[in-house]
């Protein structure tokens, strides 16, 4: 009987929500120049979080490194980094052949010493487009799993495994290698391929490289977009992400979701001067000063054709094994003072030294589909797992039955769908549970008494603990009692409800009466309530 009751709770569980949950993401911006001063610059200018960073080298040097442990140092350990280092230059052959792998053994065995020092959560990304002609170590599908396991090695000799290194095998969303026997380069010749044509041609795709499954932990893709009329180039042209990213001369998104692994997009940008027409270096700057410049203090907010594309980018979170995705914010013109790279202006999306951010990454980095903690997606580590006995995958279904009534739980609602294949995830259930509920100890006192493996910090510390129980009590009452089950907004009627008798009690009292404060701090904590355990963006 009992496990038949679990069946059928999961099955309940799984009906009524997995589809909800396919949208939850991870969002997150690629450092213009690697500076790490932008992210608390943009925090605090834009009220905002950025829950993961994007860091790429093209060499990983002595005094990178030391700017790295900076990164760490200063950003520390609540969000979560995904650094590229590249061998620009170097062929594999001569990467594997070279007895000190062309010194790029000890700059790799650098990184992994670094994030075993400062006790990061790094996604680890090498020798990524391998799929195009452009870098001298891509085309190569021979050598290309065997420097992959070479690097892979190399962390677990360090130390390190998947509570604080994911591998991310990065692909381009188009198969297009060097013709065969050509030196890869940017300037050698290419050749399209896709499923039809390697079938007659043998030619080479993405699944060429793929160095197994025991290697890889996350597949990613790069996106990009232009305007006609924004290069020189004949094939610019304005595309939605959804079709950068499955084209259907490739289908690559089709392609990769058969590798069942999940699916992270790790650079998307797109230009937003819209431009009919030849190309016009003089007409495209003077396009972009007037949509990116202000003179007064205002913010500025680019144009409504990139706005437009970037809210689309949501859409392909629809798909459950899409789950992250980066916009590449970098300008390579460097504000139009290198006039060489015009054909790339306006990556960027959100720059607080000019005061100018697209609202749709605001809205991005805001929304409550957002992951509170990107950290969830890495393994416990060997000490979390042995701190304490953690839950069974019985207790952790009628946990999450119960809260559910009260509270989101974005991380919970994953891991309870049966597609998540996480390790021990029971009790990363539960770590992260404990950890979204420390920011309110009456909350978890309250799911505490019915279910004391949940370990909270004590409530009564907390500033007007008495009236503050008195009031949860009351709304969480109204929820339970109600004769139909109340959605996210249902329960946040019953706060607005409260929250409306409150400013009217205050209002009749003295501004600065210790009552009024009282009633103040009340308000304070039903507001972030609302936020912390609520989606209603």
């Amino acid at each position: 009987m009992k496990k038949l009751f679990i069946v059928f709770l999961t099955f309940f569980l799984f009906i009524s929500q997995t589809q909800a949950f396919t949208n939850y993401f991870t969002f997150w911006l690629r450092l213009h120049d690697n500076e790490y001063e932008l992210v608390p610059k943009i925090e605090n200018k834009f009220n905002t979080k950025v829950p993961l960073v994007s860091i790429i080298y093209d060499d990983f040097s002595e005094w990178e490194a030391f700017k790295l442990a900076k990164t760490f140092k200063t950003l520390w350990n609540d969000r979560v980094y995904h650094i590229s280092i590249n061998p620009f230059g170097y062929n594999l052959k001569d990467l594997i052949d070279n007895p000190k792998h062309m010194w790029w053994e000890r700059k790799y065995r650098a990184l992994f010493r670094l994030i075993k020092k400062y006790d990061v959560k790094v996604i680890f990304r090498s020798l990524h487009e391998m799929n195009w002609w452009w870098y001298s170590r891509s085309s190569d599908p021979y050598r290309f799993p065997i420097f992959w396991k070479m690097m892979w090695n190399w962390s677990r000799e360090e130390w390190l495994d998947r509570s604080n290194i994911l591998f991310d095998f990065s692909i381009n969303s188009q198969d297009l290698p060097a013709v065969e026997w050509s030196v890869p380069s940017q300037t050698t010749p290419v050749m399209t391929c896709n499923q039809t044509l390697k079938k007659t041609t043998w030619c080479l795709t993405f699944e060429d490289y793929y160095p197994w499954d025991e290697y890889v932990d996350i597949l990613w893709v790069t996106i990009y977009n232009w305007w006609t009329g924004a290069r020189k180039e004949d094939w610019a042209k304005w595309r939605d992400p959804f079709t950068v990213i499955n084209e259907p001369w490739y289908r690559t998104f089709d392609r990769m979701k058969k590798l069942w692994k999940p699916i992270f997009i790790d650079e998307a940008w797109s230009t937003s001067i819209k431009v009919d027409g030849p190309y016009d270096e003089l007409k495209l700057i003077d396009l972009y000063k007037q949509s990116h410049y202000r003179e007064d203090s205002t913010t500025a907010t680019g144009t409504k054709v990139k706005n437009d594309w970037i809210n689309k980018l949501p859409e392909l979170y629809t798909d459950p094994q899409v789950m992250w995705w980066a916009y590449f914010n970098a300008d390579v013109t460097y504000w139009l003072n290198d006039r060489r790279q015009v054909g790339e202006l306006d990556w960027m999306a959100i720059d607080p030294n000019k005061n100018f951010a697209y609202p749709a990454v605001l809205d991005i980095l805001n929304s409550s589909k957002n992951l509170t903690f990107p950290t969830f997606y890495f393994d416990l580590n060997k000490k979390i797992l042995n701190s304490k006995k953690w839950i069974s995958e019985d207790q952790m279904l009628k946990i999450h039955e119960f809260i559910s009534q009260i509270m989101v739980y974005k991380e919970g609602n994953l891991i309870v769908d049966w597609d998540y294949k996480g390790t021990y995830k029971y009790a990363k259930y539960q770590y992260y549970l404990e950890k979204r509920l420390k920011s309110d100890p009456i909350l978890c006192e309250y799911i505490n008494k019915k279910f004391p493996q949940i370990e909270c910090s004590d409530a009564k510390k907390v500033e007007n603990y008495e009236i503050k129980k008195k009031v949860f009590d009351y709304i969480i009452n109204k929820v339970l009692t109600s004769p139909i089950k109340l959605s996210n907004w249902g329960i946040c009627q019953q706060i607005e409800d409260y929250k409306v008798l409150l400013d009217i009690k205050s209002a009749k009292l003295n501004a600065g009466s210790n009552k009024y404060k009282i009633y103040e701090d009340i308000l304070e904590y039903l507001n972030k309530y609302e936020k912390n355990f609520l989606e209603l963006r």
